[in-house]
């Protein structure tokens, strides 16, 4: 019986590292048949910091969506579970994040705290959820990021009453090239 337990346990962990690496999560069931995660000179690169949010939840309970391919007539919150592409992580305490090798194309990003009860990775009914809202200038940007570049949100302000999030500044530019070092490894 335990060798069986134990095969259980090794097949789950595989299962969840095959779904996002790094510190990236799979919000929803991960299918086996689709391409590869992109690399970071392949990828988009979606930064945030300063997040807080209207309710007295602690912002590490905050799960930060990178969404690709969701037609935006789909509004509702559970639309989201059905994403083209989709990769997510939580904030730091000090409301800052990272979501790394996202896919090129329309992002939309949003923030979830499961009130469902379910602990199954989707969107219920019932669960806070908030879509970033984008000043008309980075609309544009937003609706076509390209590989090699970073968006950064600065000062997110998440209100789940309603349903919106907004940001002080949405920058997307080149993301830095790490300069190899000249120093000898020791």
């Amino acid at each position: 019986m335990m060798h069986r337990v134990g095969w259980v346990i090794a097949f789950v962990l595989l299962a969840v590292a095959g779904c996002g690496g790094g510190d990236d999560l799979c919000l929803t069931v991960c299918d086996p048949t689709p391409t590869a995660t992109p690399g970071p000179e392949d990828s988009v690169t979606v930064t945030g910091t300063g997040t807080e949010v209207s309710t007295f939840d602690p912002v590490e309970d905050v799960v930060v969506i990178a969404c690709v391919g969701l037609d935006p007539a789909r509004t509702d919150p559970t639309d989201w579970n059905d994403c083209d592409s989709q990769r997510n992580t939580s904030p730091d305490s000090s409301g800052d994040f990272e979501i790394s090798r996202v896919e090129t194309g329309a992002l939309r990003i949003g923030f979830w705290i499961s009130r469902s009860g379910m602990s199954n990775g989707l969107i219920q009914e019932g669960d806070s959820f908030a879509e970033l809202l984008e000043p008309a200038a980075e609309l544009v940007e937003l609706l076509a990021v390209e590989e090699g570049e970073t968006v950064t949100l600065s000062d997110i302000f998440v209100d789940f009453a309603e349903g919106t999030a907004t940001a002080s500044s949405i920058d997307v530019g080149v993301t830095p090239t790490p300069t190899p070092s000249t120093t000898p490894a020791q």
